[in-house]
């Protein structure tokens, strides 16, 4: 675990409050809307771009900008380039700390800390030079939570807390530091923070932001590291989540738990989110790449889609939703996407 941890914050370079469990494994797969909606692994987020250039210029530069800001320089260099490939798979890697969550109602909650692995693929066509598309992926979580002594989650260690009597343990210091965290995200909406855009700040005041969010998560993580270490937090994988109950949920419930643990054992649902999650808080973070992408490679978004559906396109210069009524508003506000 602690191998795994220092391996995703190398990449990055750059329990949980006692709602965990409601955020990370409480979602309604009947509902394909709604924020605690099931977020899948086959998830599709999209952008064509406008390009000129060799496919090999232009994913050389790909590659070497990922090295530097949202990939890992090792798996980077297995990624091969040469004319004769019309697709190129890049291992992309984000993470957020605990961030606010709406559950039922929009009660706000606690999510834990994700670790997001996907891939942008590049894809060319031989019979259309002046575009490429990039889809971004095969979504993979890991989450840090809460898990007591027999494996069950939402639930501190016994083992390493005080005990006071009539069977209540108040929690060990880096437990605490946890639960202090998200209680001040709760009050004060204390977060990291997202990126800038970068085609509306430029390439430099956006790669020092980058340099910015790296160094604050990097210290978050840092905690969270030290709290896995001594405290009651465990990351969760879908190679580990077999063995895990989760607190609540026993006899009828507990068939619910294991049907919902198998999908994220199968890699079907993405472990520590949901639809809110994305929304929220990891898709403004690939908003700031699909931008980011335009630059590198010196072109320009023709269009945006979400699993085959079409969210921005251009439009008299400018990139605004499919959507007439919100194309309307950002007309108005000259706003583009």
């Amino acid at each position: 675990m602690k191998k795994q941890v220092f391996v995703f914050l190398a990449i990055m370079a750059f329990g949980m409050a006692p709602l965990f469990a409601q955020t990370f494994l409480s979602v309604n797969p009947k509902d394909s809307k709604g924020n605690m909606s099931p977020f899948k692994s086959d998830h599709t987020y999209s952008a064509v771009y406008n390009v000129s250039g060799s496919k090999v210029d232009l994913m050389n530069s790909m590659k070497s900008f990922l090295a530097n800001r949202f990939g890992n320089a090792d798996e980077l260099a297995n990624v091969k380039i040469d004319e004769a490939t019309n697709e190129f798979r890049f291992p992309l890697y984000a993470m957020e700390g605990q961030s606010i969550a709406k559950g039922v109602m929009g009660v706000k909650m606690i999510a834990p800390p994700v670790l997001l692995k996907s891939e942008a693929i590049f894809t060319f066509d031989d019979n259309d030079p002046g575009h490429v598309t990039m889809t971004i992926t095969n979504f993979e979580g890991a989450a840090i939570c809460f898990a007591d002594d027999d494996h069950v989650l939402n639930l501190t260690k016994k083992s390493i807390s005080k005990p006071l009597g009539l069977g209540q343990y108040e929690n060990n210091e880096y437990d605490k530091k946890i639960g202090e965290e998200g209680s001040a995200i709760l009050t004060l909406g204390s977060t990291i923070g997202k990126l800038l855009i970068v085609s509306q700040v430029g390439t430099d005041a956006y790669a020092a932001a980058v340099e910015e969010q790296r160094k604050k998560q990097k210290e978050q993580f840092d905690m969270y590291e030290e709290v896995m270490e001594n405290g009651s937090s465990e990351m969760i994988t879908k190679e580990n989540i077999g063995k895990y109950g989760l607190a609540g949920f026993s006899g009828k419930n507990e068939k619910m738990w294991i049907d919902m643990r198998d999908k994220y054992q199968a890699g079907e649902w993405v472990i520590g989110m949901n639809k809110g999650r994305w929304d929220e808080d990891f898709q403004p973070y690939y908003d700031q790449f699909i931008h980011a992408a335009a630059v590198v490679m010196k072109g320009s978004i023709q269009s945006v889609s979400q699993n085959g559906e079409m969210l921005f396109e251009e439009f008299e210069g400018k990139v605004l939703p499919v959507d007439p009524k919100e194309r309307k508003k950002w007309i108005k506000k000259d706003m583009s996407y």
